[in-house]
């Protein structure tokens, strides 16, 4: 019973880093169709009405929120590492330690 509620919690574990990933890519991506719009927009043909010192501005600002998001998604990559290695870690552990009758199915 306990090695079933494992499996279920691993899976929901797992469901919700890959929602969080997923979802930190999308802001990535969005950011940077972001940056090339505003990498084309001129001063004369800016959708926003900006001056160049503002679509300046504006890009630095993506850039900015670029290396943010990129930073989030490698402290998130390097702690599900640390997570699922020390899942399974201690699976393989507790795997010795129970009976014959508990088996593991990745």
């Amino acid at each position: 019973m306990a090695g079933k509620i494992i499996q279920e919690e691993k899976m929901i574990l797992q469901r919700e880093m890959n929602q969080h990933w997923r979802s930190l890519g999308n802001r990535a991506d969005s950011l940077k169709e972001l940056s090339c719009l505003v990498s084309r927009a001129t001063t004369e043909h800016s959708p926003w009405g900006l001056t160049e010192e503002g679509l300046t501005g504006l890009q630095c600002m993506i850039k900015k929120k670029r290396h943010f998001i990129t930073e989030m998604m490698a402290n998130a990559r390097h702690c599900y590492l640390q997570v699922l290695t020390a899942a399974e870690g201690a699976q393989m552990i507790n795997s010795q330690d129970t009976s014959d009758d508990y088996s593991d199915n990745d």
